[in-house]
């Protein structure tokens, strides 16, 4: 996880569902408050890197085998989120674990490339982490979907169409 620490983020739900699996670590970056830091650094299946330069973001996210980007629904904004970790995520080629209430989720669910569940249940995700890890072929597939949905969706070039077609003036 990199970004905002912020436990409207999701970060009590991998907490509990470090706690429900010894073998998941969680790998966390970003900045947050000091009681949040704290409670973060206590917890033995955390390594807090502390704040990284984005190459050392997108070194990370390559290392990791998930990327978590998940959102309180209860802000309303954070229904609407589509944070830089899951662009930088399906760049990678990296599935990610989100929460179904997203908007970005809705249309990432379909394209096989993460484990989508509601928020309430993300403590419960490890089943199908480790179902998704247990075949190794399926994960590999979930890795190529996640760079084929960053290049048809969010490399440069379809961005590009979209951002022009966008700002053309409507015709008379």
């Amino acid at each position: 996880f990199g970004g905002w620490l912020d436990w409207g983020r999701g970060l009590r739900a991998l907490l509990d569902l470090a706690a429900a699996n010894p073998r998941i670590e969680l790998r966390l970056a970003g900045e947050g408050s000091d009681d949040i830091i704290r409670e973060l650094t206590a917890n033995p299946a955390v390594t807090y890197l502390g704040f990284l330069d984005h190459d050392a973001v997108l070194e990370e996210t390559r290392r990791c085998h998930f990327v978590p980007a998940l959102y309180d629904p209860a802000r309303l904004i954070n229904r609407y989120a589509a944070s830089n970790k899951v662009a930088e995520a399906l760049a990678i080629g990296r599935p990610l674990l989100m929460n179904s209430e997203m908007e970005v989720a809705r249309a990432i669910a379909a394209t096989q490339c993460a484990i989508v569940l509601p928020y309430r249940d993300v403590d419960q995700a490890w089943k199908r982490v480790e179902a998704l890890i247990g075949d190794w072929h399926a994960y590999l597939r979930a890795c190529q979907a996640a760079r084929r949905l960053f290049d048809e969706r969010y490399a440069w070039a379809p961005v590009r169409g979209a951002i022009i077609a966008a700002l053309r003036p409507p015709p008379d």
